[in-house]
């Protein structure tokens, strides 16, 4: 398992690593143990540590990005739905019904 995670982490790391692509230096403050758990992490994986972070990075803004998803999709389907939706979905029951009693 282990040499799969290399193998995919290093694999993106070669894709994503385009020329044309911009990059952006920053600076952050971190814990001691997380900084050493990320080190640990980056040389089991051959990986230089940025793209630990930067992999880390992209995780949690898919994650979030999903997360927000989710929310807009359970409001738009835990909405109550108005009086000419009821209608519809009260036909297509009715209809519905008449066809499998027709099968039975």
């Amino acid at each position: 398992m282990h040499s799969m995670h290399t193998h995919e982490a290093n694999s993106r790391y070669t894709f994503g690593m385009q020329k044309s692509t911009p990059s952006v230096k920053t600076a952050i403050s971190l814990q001691r143990q997380l900084f050493l758990q990320v080190d640990r992490i980056a040389r089991e994986q051959k990986l230089p540590r940025s793209r630990v972070f930067v992999l880390a990075l992209e995780a949690y803004v898919a994650h979030y990005q999903n997360q927000l998803l989710l929310d807009q999709l359970n409001e738009a389907y835990g909405q109550e739905p108005d009086a000419a939706e009821k209608k519809r979905l009260k036909a297509s029951r009715k209809s519905h019904r008449r066809i499998v009693e027709g099968e039975w």
